[in-house]
């Protein structure tokens, strides 16, 4: 239960990241300096901290299949309607891309938050300080994923709702982990391996372009913010 507690905490980073977006005036300028933070995360996340984690409770065999379902994950979801590309509506491709960051946060904060609920099982320094972790790095998350819905014109009751849900996948993950994945890591790996691919596509293919197009000196000033912010973080964890 206290996992959980921790958990809810963390999650909770997603919101206050999307209230601290819808507090200030939104500028093209500051809309890609929000979406090239959130780059910077989610990749540094990825390669650093996701994908390291997973190879050491598996092997190549649950990178294969990791990255084998997220693959056909996502391209299953471009079939969506609403991911279509090139319709030249700057509106709609906000709406696409604070849709599909929504699913992207939400799906790895599942594996991440059962890693949470692992770690307070074996040992609650080690859950206290993934739980840290996340809740630093669901701040920016929460900055980039309210950004391109605020622009899209959503009302920011339904962003702080989005945000909300997004959060609380941390702590739903969590308690699955405690529940029943302690004792497999197997399913551990392959779920991170599946939420660093995810979050890789969303970042690179989706993010990226959607910040480079606003302003590309931003872009690139938020990814390096990012990326400084998530490597003080990892020196500290």
């Amino acid at each position: 239960m206290v996992a959980v507690i921790y958990s809810a905490i963390a999650g909770l980073a997603t919101v206050l990241g999307a209230i601290l977006t819808l507090s200030f005036r939104l500028t093209d300028r500051i809309v890609a300096f929000a979406l090239g933070m959130s780059v910077g995360v989610m990749v540094f996340i990825s390669y650093l901290d996701l994908i390291p984690t997973a190879m050491m409770k598996g092997g190549w065999a649950h990178l294969v299949v990791g990255m084998v379902l997220a693959i056909l994950f996502m391209l299953l979801l471009h079939h969506i309607p609403f991911s279509k590309v090139g319709s030249g509506d700057q509106i709609s491709d906000y709406t696409r891309l604070g849709v599909l960051l929504v699913i992207a946060v939400a799906v790895h904060n599942t594996p991440e938050g059962a890693a949470i609920g692992i770690g307070f099982d074996l040992e609650n320094h080690l859950g206290h300080t993934l739980a840290l972790a996340m809740f630093i790095h669901n701040i920016p998350e929460g900055i980039g994923l309210a950004a391109p819905l605020r622009a899209a014109g959503f009302m920011r009751s339904r962003i702080i709702l989005l945000s909300l849900i997004c959060g609380a996948t941390l702590p739903l993950g969590t308690w699955i982990g405690i529940r029943f994945l302690s004792q497999s890591s197997d399913i551990i790996s392959g779920g991170l391996i599946f939420a660093a691919v995810v979050m890789l596509w969303t970042a690179i293919c989706e993010i990226s372009p959607s910040a480079f197009r606003q302003s590309p000196l931003y872009a690139y000033l938020g990814i390096g913010m990012g990326s400084l912010f998530m490597c003080t973080v990892h020196m500290l964890h």
